[in-house]
């Protein structure tokens, strides 16, 4: 029951940390097409 609430819990955070890479590269993606144009 512990290991599979873990399991969850790790996946979760990867999930959050992977979005918040996406985020960062949209926004810096985002940043250096405004300074482009």
């Amino acid at each position: 029951m512990y290991t599979r609430i873990k399991i969850k819990r790790l996946i979760f955070l990867r999930i959050l940390l992977g979005s918040f890479v996406l985020a960062g590269a949209f926004f810096l993606l985002l940043s250096l097409y405004i300074d482009g144009v």
